[in-house]
């Protein structure tokens, strides 16, 4: 993530996302502005829900195959 913000910090409008963590119980919530982000623990995953990692980026023209490569990299680290 911190490549992506230093990389393409001005061209993100806005993201946000829910992130499965390995060996968390809780969901990571994050969202941000620009090159400001944040981010905290959430609710636990419910019993038998699907652990899924969703993110969503409003931008202008990012590289977005280059995108999709790194963060599919680091869910099979």
């Amino acid at each position: 993530m911190n490549e992506l913000l230093e990389e393409h910090g001005k061209q993100l409008l806005r993201y946000k996302g829910v992130l499965n963590i390995a060996g968390e119980d809780r969901r990571l919530v994050f969202q941000g502005v620009l090159k400001l982000y944040g981010f905290d623990w959430d609710a636990e995953w419910k019993e038998g829900e699907l652990r899924e990692s969703v993110m969503v980026f409003i931008a202008d023209e990012l590289p977005e195959e280059r995108i999709r490569a790194g963060f599919e990299a680091l869910s099979h680290a």
